[in-house]
């Protein structure tokens, strides 16, 4: 912004320009009796108010342009601190790891007097280790920190800043306030950045007080790398994640479900962040919410407060299906359409999906593949490979590091587009169709081996019950209980006269269904229905739900249209 000096103080900073024409500093103007700002004019003599000021056309452009300054003042300096983490590789973890080191080498003194020669062996061993995870991390921030962006990031930047001058005044302002949307969305960006590598500096040393001899394991304690814990020595599944005691605690109440705890089910609260409707959500393994919607976002939610922790960027396309996969990175589906000319008509459409592999503490995607056709549903079959469902009725087999597709299965899987798609087993996998009919393949022959068509409705919902029976929920509202070993439906629970949502099994007899008109039932496969309880969206006219989900929280997860509703079944 080119500087304008005040024509009271002959300071330069934010100034307006009055009606008169004379030029003063925002700070001239005062407050008299608890009235609004005004500023008495020594050029003309009159009283101006500070509103009228802001009013003018060119006091807003100066205001707007003062604050996109200052924002990308902001942005700049964040990026030069993480540029210093670039170039210096001591800058950021030095300060974390010496500490740490100096607090393994005290624990030695105190053990060197008992086993002097051991412990100098172990010792060694255990710094190597803390090396190993001093490397891990740096090689984990370099790879979170995506530094590649920051240049990005800075020219755009400076291209918003050349461009500005050169605007036409009639459209100023709207560039202005159209740049700053952009530099805000850095400056959130680049905060969120800030927050994940504040967790992932946080080396620690957690003693061990509990030793009793002399023995040469765990003698020295453990240490911890934000939320991660790490054996001192790395033989124990060196980087692996320990289980949130928090997490085994819930999930072992969820078995303890009973008539009393579905009686206390309770609206615990509403989010709303979507645009377009919801239509698909999941859980991670920390239990935050993962929901995807027809506004092309998927966004994480931390349900303990029920705050946005990222949304992942979209393509303008609905979401159809995601799958969160074991690592906890997230394969998210949507459909694309592209023109091209065929038999000499132009503007001819070809549809397909996109699959796009997201990092979900970074957000940023790891890998993008193009399938041959609209994907419809999907499944993890181990940590390599994808199973896709399509709306034509066929299952694909995708490698998800080359995004190389399969063949598909030896024989055309459905004539309509597959709905789900579970592993039962290692060697088995369950679809269900709009054709009616649910199959079982065998995945080493890529074969059909059991084809069941007694379905009486669609079966959108599919749930595993064990490695050979497995339950599904239909839209006519009734509940199966199928096996692979059998050619019929073992036992058939009707429930309601509403689509089934969402079931979640609880222990090898017990599980929940949920109907979209809010209606949970606590089952027993052996002694049929148990208790129902209806739950109420809070919205006096509506009484169904888009989407209903069982998390792993003891909580359910409603949707209609882009709220979410979450129930407490504590």
């Amino acid at each position: 912004m080119k500087k304008e000096f005040c024509d009271s103080c002959k300071q330069g900073s934010l100034t307006f320009v009055l009606d008169c024409g004379f030029r003063v500093c925002e700070q001239h103007f005062e407050t008299v009796n608890n009235g609004p700002k005004v500023y008495s004019c020594e050029f003309c003599k009159k009283t101006h108010k500070y509103d009228d000021c802001e009013k003018s056309i060119a006091n807003k452009i100066a205001l707007t342009e003062f604050k996109l300054e200052k924002t990308i003042g902001e942005v700049e300096n964040r990026i030069d601190v993480f540029n210093k983490i670039k170039q210096q590789k001591d800058y950021f973890r030095g300060k974390y790891y010496l500490d740490v080191r100096k607090k393994v080498e005290t624990k030695k003194e105190e053990l060197l007097n008992n086993f002097e020669l051991e412990l100098n062996k172990y010792f060694k061993r255990v710094i190597d280790n803390l090396d190993s995870i001093n490397s891990y991390n740096e090689e984990k921030i370099k790879k979170n920190t995506t530094f590649s962006q920051l240049d990005d990031i800075k020219a755009n930047c400076d291209g918003i800043m050349d461009e500005k001058e050169n605007v036409n005044l009639s459209e100023k302002l709207d560039y202005l306030e159209r740049s700053n949307q952009f530099v805000n969305q850095y400056l959130s960006g680049l905060e969120s950045l800030k927050k994940e590598l504040d967790i992932m500096k946080s080396l620690e040393f957690i003693e061990n007080k509990q030793l009793k001899n002399f023995e040469f394991k765990q003698c020295f304690g453990k240490f911890k790398l934000g939320n991660e814990y790490f054996s001192e020595t790395g033989e124990s599944d060196l980087f692996k994640k320990v289980v949130n005691k928090e997490n085994i605690k819930k999930n072992k109440n969820v078995l303890e479900l009973n008539k009393e705890t579905l009686k206390d089910l309770k609206l615990n609260k509403t989010l709303d962040g979507h645009t377009g409707k919801i239509t698909v959500l999941g859980d991670l393994s920390n239990g935050d919410l993962v929901t995807g919607s027809a506004d092309g976002l998927v966004k994480i939610w931390n349900l303990n407060d029920g705050s946005l922790k990222k949304a992942l960027p979209g393509e303008g396309t609905k979401i159809k299906c995601f799958k969160i996969l074991p690592n906890d990175t997230i394969a998210v589906c949507s459909d694309l359409k592209r023109s091209y000319s065929s038999l000499g008509h132009l503007n001819c459409e070809m549809r397909y999906s996109k699959i796009r592999i997201f990092d979900s503490i970074t957000g940023s995607i790891e890998k993008t593949i193009q399938s041959p056709s609209t994907i419809s549903s999907i499944e993890s079959l181990n940590n390599d490979y994808l199973i896709t469902g399509h709306d034509d009725g066929s299952i694909y087999f995708c490698n998800k590091q080359t995004g190389e597709y399969w063949p598909k299965m030896s024989k055309t899987p459905h004539y309509s587009t597959i709905y789900s798609l579970i592993m039962l087993n290692k060697d088995n996998l369950i679809s269900t169709s709009a054709d009616y009919t649910i199959k079982i393949w065998d995945l080493n022959d890529k074969k059909l081996i059991r084809n069941f068509t007694e379905c009486n409705g669609l079966n959108e919902c599919l749930k595993r019950l064990n490695d050979k029976q497995f339950l599904t929920g239909s839209q006519n509202g009734s509940i199966k209980l199928w096996d692979i070993r059998e050619s019929n439906i073992i036992k058939t629970f009707e429930s309601s006269r509403r689509e089934v949502k969402d079931l979640k099994i609880l222990d090898d007899d017990k599980f929940l269904s949920c109907s979209d008109d809010g209606l949970v039932v606590l089952w027993s496969i052996k002694e049929g229905k148990i208790f129902e309880e209806r739950i109420e969206n809070s919205l006096s006219t509506l009484k169904t739900f888009n989407n209903v989900y069982f998390d792993n929280k003891n909580q359910i997860i409603t949707t209609y249209n882009h709220k979410i509703f979450v129930f407490s079944l504590d």
